[in-house]
């Protein structure tokens, strides 16, 4: 409860004799993860324009770019759970918008090196590239679908009540199917799918879900 007091709860319980002649200790590391924790608590909505701010200041997006388009209302939803303060996006933007797989085996980090050399990644990124190419690949290339619905508050995308419209449309219903149906066909589950499919499509084992970062 003593993180969510506003400035009126504060001044009621504040009082002079808790006051003291210690020096007081400010704990930096308590007023981030409180900070964290106050994000948290709020949307998608009331966050990104704090979250544009940071990258309009850092030249990532056009000055021009508002908080209900959809990179900037995509980007606090990725980021929103493991922001500590709002400039925090800005580093993981600039990750979701780089591959960092080299293009040789030889050149990848230790973790990839050891993941990679276990089988699992390469017939799971053949597939992909596969996919891909004969457009079988799910796309969120629908412009009729609002993004905003799929990232806000961590929610599952919208849907229609039509079934076949839901499947059409939604992104993340056909990018689920497509990773399940693949499993089944290369009998790959857990840890050694999801992170050989991250891997393949963002250049990263770890953050938020392939499915995301491609919408």
């Amino acid at each position: 409860r003593e993180l969510y007091y506003d400035v009126e709860e504060l001044a009621r319980v504040f009082e002079l004799k808790g006051i003291n002649k210690a020096p007081c200790v400010f704990d930096i590391k308590k007023l981030d993860w409180i900070n964290s924790q106050h994000m948290k608590r709020m949307s998608v909505k009331q966050l990104t324009p704090f979250v544009l701010d940071h990258l309009h200041k850092h030249t990532l997006l056009d000055k021009n770019t508002l908080p209900n388009d959809h990179f900037p209302t995509a980007v606090t939803a990725l980021t929103k759970q493991r922001m500590i303060t709002t400039k925090d996006a800005v580093s993981t933007t600039i990750k979701l918008l780089t591959y960092e797989l080299p293009r040789h085996f030889d050149y990848v980090n230790n973790d990839c090196h050891d993941f990679i050399s276990r089988g699992y990644f390469y017939p799971i990124a053949t597939e992909i590239l596969s996919a891909f190419e004969s457009g079988t690949f799910p796309r969120p290339d629908d412009d009729t679908f609002d993004v905003t619905l799929a990232f806000d508050d961590d929610t599952a995308p919208a849907t229609t009540t039509n079934d076949n419209d839901r499947t059409r449309r939604c992104f993340f219903k056909a990018y689920d199917s497509f990773v399940e149906k693949m499993s089944q066909r290369l009998n790959v589950k857990g840890q050694y799918l999801f992170r050989s499919v991250r891997l393949a499509l963002t250049g990263d084992m770890a953050g938020a879900g392939g499915g995301r970062q491609i919408f």
